[in-house]
């Protein structure tokens, strides 16, 4: 079997999500018959929000990918699935929040970031998003109504379970477990692996390298125009490396020992 995503949803490398479609090519004429197809979501904007908006992000999200896919004219079904389903589902469910008005408001950020990925729903997107502000009381222009690029996140790369052994990359947050076993990661081997991580991106803040604006990487030599990793753009190092060095800090408050060693740098 062979995989394709025949629709993809793109914001970064942490959120985003598509359709999974598998081809069986084993039969003996190796005619490929198409499977029914899934959604994979890799969305972690959902990690800040109520278990209810999560699951209702992603049952919207999830119609938004699956029901255009056979429709012969999708652009069209699309622009009208979201202006009369996705919106009043959406408009439904927020009438009914019982939750923080902050958080209906984080959700709806979220989710109409997500809808306007979709090239075909861009304009539908502001429509629902204007209606359901009037339904929480909150001004379309208000600050806090704007989408805001998340704060940048510190990954850890290559982090290994010590349970299990599974490899993979770690995003730094409250609640750290291996993606295989849920096998919790411990907290010395984390600040040991966070210092390292700082003292490079502190580097990086001290020299003009160019890195990849995708997966970090240093551009090893001065003709390449793109990552030959993951084709990603070259950005400034010191840049970039700046941004990171603010995620760090956040970080240093839950971890005392990355903060002894951030104020050993900076103090």
């Amino acid at each position: 079997k062979s995989a394709c995503w025949p629709t993809l949803l793109y914001l970064d490398e942490f959120n985003w999500c598509a359709i999974d479609e598998e081809e069986d090519d084993s039969d003996d004429n190796k005619k490929r018959a198409k499977i029914e197809p899934g959604v994979t979501m890799n969305i972690q904007l959902q990690d800040d929000l109520t278990p209810d908006c999560q699951d209702m992000l992603q049952l919207l999200i999830g119609e938004l990918l699956l029901r255009p896919f056979k429709q012969e004219d999708q652009d069209s079904f699309v622009k009208k699935y979201v202006k009369e389903q996705i919106q009043g589902k959406l408009l439904k469910f927020l009438g009914s929040y019982q939750e923080a008005e902050k958080d209906a408001l984080k959700f709806l950020n979220v989710c109409i970031k997500l809808i306007s990925l979709e090239k075909n729903s861009q304009h539908e997107a502001v429509i629902v998003k204007r209606n359901a502000l009037k339904l929480i009381n909150v001004a379309e222009f208000a600050e806090e109504a704007q989408w805001r690029k998340p704060q940048n996140r510190v990954v850890i790369k290559n982090m290994s379970c010590t349970k299990c052994w599974f490899v993979s990359d770690l995003v730094v947050k409250n609640d750290m477990k291996c993606a295989n076993c849920d096998h919790p990661y411990p907290d010395e081997i984390i600040e040991d692996r966070l210092q390292i991580e700082f003292s490079s991106a502190f580097k990086r803040c001290l020299n003009s390298d160019l890195v990849c604006q995708k997966c970090n990487q240093v551009r090893a030599d001065n003709m390449s125009q793109s990552c030959p990793i993951c084709s990603g753009k070259w950005t400034s190092g010191a840049a970039s490396a700046r941004i990171q060095l603010d995620s760090y800090k956040e970080l240093a408050r839950h971890f005392s020992y990355l903060d002894f060693t951030l104020n050993n740098y900076f103090n």
